[in-house]
């Protein structure tokens, strides 16, 4: 399917990211093939919602290179809400185009992903990133007014191409970045004996005992392999909240892939004691570190989020 994908797709700028579900990319095919290809992009440009963005950007924030580009990505993602397409594909544009100047680094040198956009593909990047470079790198020369569909690099970041404030060019923007998030995984292994096995429910019980103990690096390892999470990371998101006592955790399954673990705690909030309920949000990674959609061999449960309420 992924052979498929790309060569209906790949030539119009959309590549295949790792959190894009089988399904998804079958059907897309299938529409491509019997309505022709307009309709199967509307069908991934209403896949690449806001809300599909939004439940999955928090996974590039502890990423390499990412966490300081993080602010701007989400102010790119509150664009994307309110209609904002310009605003959108150029802050995500840019934001890829730095990231992999960070990241790709060949003999002491940093090489951008549109570093020379007339240059055969850089044979450091995977064979996506190298479509992306493809399509999205070439050269536009003239002042054009008319739409675009495709968000050609050099023609929106120089003033170029002024018919890109569009939801497909804003969404082709979205995947290209995630496709630049599947890179930097693969970039970091992990180690999955780092992470506690078992059913997410286990998952969650030695997460709450890590942070009813102080230990950061424990809470940092019950955190899903994709979120790339440190020690400090965790301590970031817990600073001033003390946890005192907590119950049995009770697991809702939304898919084979994901679920969510509710808790009844007691905590302490800078010095104030309350009882809250403590939301934690959990996905299936596999033996590569990256989410899976069937339980198997060498998968873990992992947290990706949590939130508190009264």
């Amino acid at each position: 399917m992924g052979d498929a994908f790309a060569d209906m797709f790949g030539s119009v700028g959309w590549v295949r990211v790792n959190t894009l579900d089988p399904s998804v990319a079958a059907r897309a095919v299938d529409v491509g093939r019997t309505e022709g290809l307009d309709a199967a992009e509307t069908k991934l440009v209403d896949h690449y919602s806001s809300a599909w963005v939004a439940d999955r950007l928090g996974w590039l924030r502890y990423l390499e290179g990412f966490r300081e580009r993080y602010p701007l990505a989400l102010l790119a993602l509150e664009d994307y809400k309110a209609g904002k397409f310009y605003a959108s594909a150029l802050v995500t544009l840019a934001l890829m185009d730095g990231w992999v100047n960070d990241l790709n680094v060949v003999d002491g040198q940093r090489r951008s992903l549109f570093s020379d956009e007339t240059a055969r593909p850089d044979a450091a990047l995977p064979p996506a990133l190298c479509r992306l470079q493809q399509v999205f790198g070439r050269r536009r020369m003239a002042t054009r007014t008319d739409k675009i569909t495709i968000p050609y690099r050099h023609g929106i970041l120089h003033g170029m191409d002024l018919g890109y404030n569009n939801r497909i060019v804003a969404a082709k923007c979205w995947a290209a970045l995630f496709a630049v998030r599947d890179w930097a995984v693969a970039l970091t292994p992990w180690e999955p004996a780092d992470r506690p096995a078992g059913p997410p429910d286990r998952v969650v019980s030695e997460c709450l005992a890590a942070w009813h103990e102080g230990d950061y690096t424990r809470m940092a390892n019950c955190v899903a392999p994709m979120m790339r999470m440190i020690p400090a990371n965790v301590l970031d998101q817990v600073a001033g909240t003390d946890l005192r006592a907590y119950g049995a955790v009770t697991i809702e399954e939304w898919a084979r892939n994901t679920c969510a673990g509710t808790v009844r705690a007691e905590v302490s909030v800078e010095g104030r004691v309350a009882a809250q309920t403590l939301v934690f949000s959990l996905a299936l990674n596999g033996p590569d570190g990256d989410l899976v959609w069937e339980p198997g061999v060498g998968t873990v449960w992992g947290i990706t989020g949590w939130h508190r309420r009264p």
